[in-house]
């Protein structure tokens, strides 16, 4: 097994790696301004591999994402395979307003909106598996910046069944499952521990909430990925490596795989974070 591919997996299993294992969420493939490749794939893998990452998302709905997953391997970088979660495409599909007043008034009516989207994120999933993807990231925002987007209740009942199927087709396949979610979702992590998820990709969060998600993380027996918050990459190289540096300590104290919060949208906040990563694996 590649070293990143073998970093990554031990990480999610609650190993502690030296140096901090680090890798990437969701860049948009303009945001690479010397790209050269066939694909974006091409050279999202070759900047990944300057930066000596161990992991990448790899967004399942790109037409290039199984070039990725396999130029990835030959780099010896995991790939983090993301799937569509389930709560946001049925919102999606019935009207994000309608939904959220059916999440309170009318559950049931959101019954098959859930339920074709759990057989599309099976579906994706199943996909990853048979490209060789090296773990699962399930999508889906369950939280805003100040706490749960629909009752915490909706979620229990009619979201994390589902979402638990997700984690155990990852599971049968002998994939770990991640949940990537917006937000404060404290309130959630013992259901995700309890549902067979390995870990949560924290994004849309400050700083001093992201530790306290990582804090209640560790005492779950979840990891957590993110702690490079995209606010403090806008300000160029020195904020970067402070940013990189403050993640470089708390990985020390277990449960955290760097990377960043899923905000990245500009050339430059893309330059920060290599910096950033550069700085949180010692690189500088």
């Amino acid at each position: 097994m590649n070293d990143g591919i073998e970093r990554t997996l031990a990480a999610l299993g609650g190993e502690f790696e030296h140096p901090p294992v680090c890798g990437v969420s969701f860049v948009a493939p303009g945001l690479l301004r010397d790209a050269r490749g066939d694909s974006p794939a091409d050279s999202f893998a070759a900047s990944f591999a300057s930066v000596g990452l161990d992991f990448a998302f790899v967004p399942s709905w790109e037409p290039w994402a199984g070039r990725l997953v396999g130029l990835l391997r030959i780099e010896g970088i995991a790939s983090l395979w993301v799937a569509p979660g389930v709560l946001g495409p049925a919102l999606d599909s019935v009207g994000i307003a309608e939904g959220l007043r059916a999440t309170a008034r009318d559950p049931e009516s959101l019954a098959a909106p859930l339920d074709a989207a759990r057989d599309a994120m099976l579906a994706s999933i199943a996909l990853g598996v048979g490209l060789r993807a090296d773990a699962v990231v399930i999508a889906d925002d369950l939280a805003g910046a100040s706490g749960p987007l629909v009752a915490p209740d909706f979620v229990a009942d009619e979201v994390m069944p589902r979402l638990r199927d997700g984690a155990r087709a990852c599971a049968a396949a002998g994939k770990p499952a991640i949940l990537h979610s917006d937000g404060e979702t404290s309130v959630f992590l013992r259901g995700l521990a309890a549902a067979g998820f390995a870990g949560l990709h924290a994004g849309g969060v400050p700083a001093e909430v992201f530790e306290r998600l990582h804090a209640r993380a560790r005492r779950e027996g979840l990891a957590i990925l993110g702690g490079l918050v995209t606010a403090d990459l806008e300000h160029g190289p020195p904020r970067a490596v402070l940013a990189g540096t403050r993640a470089f300590i708390l990985a020390h104290a277990g449960g955290l795989l760097i990377a960043d919060d899923g905000g990245i949208s500009t050339p430059d906040e893309y330059a920060a974070l290599r910096v950033a990563l550069s700085a949180a694996r010692g690189a500088l």
